[in-house]
Parts: C-alpha cells; structure tokens; sequence
C-alpha cells in the first residue's frame, strides 16, 4: 500500500508550507497523491495548476459537497463553521473511504 501525505496549509500562502504547530496542519491519508502531485497532472493536462489552486479546489467542492448534503438532509447548518469543520483530518478520511466506495460500487 502506496502512503501519502497531504500536506494542507490552510493559513499561509508561503510556497514552502512551513508549519507553525498552532495554525497549520497535515492531512495525512492513507492511498492518494499530494497536492503538488495534482497540481503537475492537471497542468500537463492542459490545465495549469499550482498546488495552493489544487487545494483551494479540493476545498471548495468539499465545502458545496457537505452545504448540499446538509440542505437535502434538512439539517440547520447556521452554527457550523464549514470552513474549519473542513480542515479536520477525521472529515478528509470521510469523504476518502465515501469515494471508494462509490468507485468500488460502480465498478460492480
């Protein structure tokens, strides 16, 4: 088994990453690529991509993703902060056995 670490900087623009251990924090997984790894794919696709661009993607469809799923389960979200819920490890972990198993369902 391949393993990875993402590294999430959500608090500096730095292109170093340097953490301080109050604010910043590591998102590690299991099996997937980081986000500079994303980053080199995408831009050799076509689509040119910094790895600061790849997270604040990655982010932004987690933030609608879990906004949909709670308007559709009818769940009063007005005192959550999404965004800081966002950057917990525990949520990350979620969503990567969530694709799995919808990869793995499709799949047959």
């Amino acid at each position: 088994m391949n393993t990875s670490t993402a590294k999430v900087d959500f608090d500096s623009h730095d292109d170093d990453m340097a953490l301080s251990p109050s604010s910043k924090r590591y998102i590690t997984l299991d099996d997937g690529m980081d986000f500079r790894t994303i980053a080199k794919i995408m831009t050799a696709a076509g689509s040119k991509m910094n790895h600061a661009t790849a997270r604040n993607v990655l982010m932004s469809a987690m933030n609608h993703f879990v906004s949909n799923m709670a308007k559709e389960l009818k769940l009063d979200t007005q005192n959550l902060d999404l965004e800081e819920m966002l950057k917990e490890t525990m949520i990350h972990e979620a969503f990567a056995d969530l694709l799995y198993l919808a990869h793995s369902t499709k799949k047959g």
